[in-house]
């Protein structure tokens, strides 16, 4: 962080006046007074000219010593209008250039966090199948899930016979291409499949097992059997999960500020896990780009909660 130098904020004590060369808020004691230098640097005698501003006048009275005249501590001491709008404007201006140094420094740290620490948190699902659990069209606008094993929360369930038509594709009555998701989820114990709105993604409602692309306007009356909907298997396949993982588990993070190159650190922290706690494993990041990298589950755990710091300093 860049560091300025303020120069003088406050007044600056110099005893006695002697003649020599007094700078911008020296104050001196003369003549039963107190003043102020109010310009860059003078050599001349204060009373004498517009350099210097009398503070503390003591003329009615004789100060007890000098560290009074200084302090202003006697009584019956008066300070005239000049030297009132003197400190009043020192002090103005002092706060203004502290405030203005705080609010710098403010940007700094709020710069440091945004861009050269950029902080955040995701969640990684790992789940799949093992084998089987393929979709299929139906009729009547049905989709089939067949028979099978897939992983989630950690463990292995089984589809032990054909889902048949549990999955009814909701009509697209807009005019445009729309696409939704088929997943097997479990609650309760009992093992079901389900679909997602129109644009939704599975997230941590289960495993997905494909997408389905319906066209502008396909509805039951005009497509009963879904001929006109594309089905892509988009299932993660592990066959020997957990004992081999061919494709780990992972989660894009997008950076919200562009890195000038992909020279920064990536720190993690794994907040919570749904498993056992051998079965956490670690998390890597692997793939910076400038604008961003992937996280890396290389346990067998699910619903892993990432927090994350990419770093770039001392560059």
């Amino acid at each position: 962080m860049p560091t300025t130098n303020l120069g003088r904020i406050g007044f600056v004590l110099r005893g006695v006046w002697s003649a020599g060369t007094y700078k911008f808020l020296d104050v001196v004691y003369r003549n039963n007074a107190t003043w102020g230098c109010s310009v860059a640097t003078t050599t001349a005698t204060p009373g004498v000219g517009t350099d210097w501003v009398k503070l503390v006048d003591g003329s009615a009275l004789t100060f007890a010593s000098e560290s009074d005249a200084l302090a202003g501590s006697s009584d019956g001491v008066v300070m005239s209008p000049l030297a009132s709008s003197f400190l009043a404007n020192i002090l103005a201006g002092s706060a203004s250039m502290a405030m203005d140094m705080a609010g710098l420094a403010n940007r700094e740290i709020a710069r440091l966090r945004s861009y050269y620490m950029q902080q955040g948190q995701v969640v990684i699902y790992n789940r799949g199948v093992k084998s089987g659990c393929a979709a299929s069209k139906s009729t009547a606008r049905e989709i089939d899930v067949s028979a099978g094993r897939f992983f989630m929360s950690g463990r292995i369930y089984e589809v032990p016979a054909l889902l048949d038509g549990t999955v009814t594709v909701p009509d697209n009555s807009t005019g445009a291409v729309a696409t939704c998701r088929v997943f097997l989820t479990v609650s309760g114990g009992i093992i079901s499949a389900g679909i997602t709105g129109f644009g939704a993604t599975v997230g941590g409602a289960g495993v997905e097992l494909c997408s389905l692309t319906l066209p502008a306007g396909n509805t039951a009356a005009t497509d009963p059997d879904l001929g006109s909907v594309t089905l892509t298997n988009t299932r993660r396949v592990e066959a020997d999960w957990p004992g081999l993982i061919l494709a780990a588990a992972s989660e894009s993070v997008a950076l919200t500020n562009i890195y000038p190159d992909n020279s920064y650190e990536v720190d993690v922290d794994i907040v919570s896990a749904v498993g056992g706690r051998d079965q956490v494993g670690q998390v890597v990041a692997e793939g910076r780009l400038r604008n961003g990298f992937v996280l890396y589950a290389t346990g067998t755990a699910d619903v892993i909660t990432v927090k994350y710091t990419a770093t770039r300093l001392g560059r």
